[in-house]
């Protein structure tokens, strides 16, 4: 009941999913005497709770229902910590053991002779489901790691059944969701952030980001046309502290008072802050559904107040250029998500007279070019009509980097990379200059 209610609360979130529910799969036996590498040589076989694949994102899904004796509960050091590694740690190995098939054989071997193909996948996320409430426990991700519970890579979201619904309930698009994820997970976020309820913090998401000032360093490395960091990212960076998430969920609680008590006074439902032109151009991208639109969204959701503005009505400010000379005009920003992959996004607006078919065709060869340019991990680009006012098409490339000849020589003829400006994901109170610049 656990494992089905879980799908069907995040499958309501990604409508169009694909849902994979208690599967087995194989992996590789390590007690075999050779070793095996090839998915079709694997002999131990494995089960999964429940896989959900959208647009080229996975979410592992692992449910445990062990209930916390009342040693645990009474904070009995050991007993907590076997009953932490009964809810937390065995889901999170599972979780992994799948995440690496995935991202490493691109194709799973399931029980029943037949194979998935998870070729597309780029982005995995770990969501651990508990039945039982862990608040003041799974939110001190950091301590759990440094107590032996969690390993330091592949972090999961650990969340029990209760806050997972209150959360899908709040979620009104589904890249809102991917943006937690990665900053949910994020390994500097589990340390700078601490709160006692899960939804304290996802309440702080909705309203400030739950932002971690990425590290300049790893930047200039992602980025390394961009330069040496500068000295005010350094200090930025440097100057972060850890953070007592106090209770937000006054606002919560007054909203789900409005929908069930009928003497309650109506109260608004809280909702992610963010620039209204780049929220409708989300929900265009969600309308439209073509490959690569959550991702899309989502990076673009994570750009700071003034990125998010810029990214809203990009496509009007070309616009007026097509008004005034009739010709096609775009323009491409090299961003970074949460992770510290660079991403390259770009806006076209349609020429008097040109067709959807001819500004595909013409762009197309530009986008794989610059993704290859930059060594981006994704790269995505929106045409719109003559006014910028209606999303046409989305192209988008994900292949993964690496080298190739005849994008070698396409690159070649792009804008120098060093001419360039980045927007860093950032929290939407920060302010940070940015340039826009036709494609050149």
């Amino acid at each position: 009941w656990v494992e089905d209610t879980a799908l069907d609360l995040l499958a309501g979130v990604f409508p169009g999913a694909t849902i994979h529910r208690s599967f087995e799969y194989f992996v590789p036996d390590p007690q075999s005497a050779t070793p095996q590498t090839d998915p079709a040589s694997f002999t131990k076989r494995v089960e999964a709770d429940g896989l959900i694949v959208v647009d080229d994102v996975a979410l592992i899904v692992e449910v445990k229902a062990v209930a916390l004796s009342p040693g645990a509960r009474a904070g009995v050091g050991r007993k907590l910590q076997e009953k932490l590694r009964d809810i937390v740690t065995k889901a999170a190995v599972q979780a992994e053991r799948l995440r690496e098939r995935i991202l490493t054989d691109r194709q799973l071997r399931l029980n029943d002779g037949e194979w998935l193909d998870v070729s597309g996948i780029r982005e995995v996320h770990t969501i651990a489901v508990s039945l039982e409430d862990l608040s003041g426990v799974s939110t001190a991700t950091a301590l759990l790691v440094q107590a032996g519970v969690l390993s330091p890579g592949g972090i999961p979201w650990t969340v029990s059944l209760h806050d997972l619904r209150i959360i899908c309930d709040l979620v009104d698009r589904p890249a809102e969701l991917l943006l937690y994820l990665r900053r949910r997970t994020h390994p500097e976020a589990t340390q700078k952030y601490l709160a006692v309820d899960e939804l304290d913090l996802y309440l702080h998401f909705l309203e400030l980001g739950l932002y971690v000032e990425p590290d300049p360093h790893r930047t200039a490395e992602a980025l390394p046309w961009s330069g040496q960091p500068s000295v005010a990212d350094l200090r930025r960076y440097a100057a972060q502290h850890r953070e007592l998430i106090e209770s937000r969920t006054d606002p919560l609680d007054a909203w789900y008072a409005a929908r069930f008590d009928p003497e309650a006074p109506p109260a608004p439902k809280p909702v992610w802050v963010g620039d209204p032109a780049l929220l409708q151009l989300v929900d265009d991208l969600a309308a439209m559904r073509r490959a690569g639109w959550l991702s899309t969204a989502a990076v673009m959701m994570e750009g700071n107040a003034h990125a998010q503005r810029r990214f809203g009505r990009q496509a009007r400010d070309l616009s007026r250029m097509v008004k005034e000379d009739g010709q096609q005009h775009s323009c491409t920003r090299i961003t970074i998500d949460t992770a510290g992959n660079p991403v390259v996004i770009a806006w076209a607006c349609c020429g008097r007279g040109e067709t959807l078919g001819e500004v595909r065709e013409q762009l197309e060869g530009y986008l794989s070019a610059k993704k290859h340019q930059v060594q981006a991990h994704r790269a995505a680009l929106m045409i719109f009509d003559t006014a910028g006012t209606t999303l046409l098409e989305l192209l988008f490339d994900n292949r993964e980097p690496g080298s190739d000849p005849d994008l070698d020589e396409a690159a070649q003829r792009l804008f120098a990379l060093d001419k360039a400006k980045h927007i860093p994901p950032s929290k939407a109170t920060r302010r940070k200059k940015s340039s826009a610049r036709r494609r050149k």
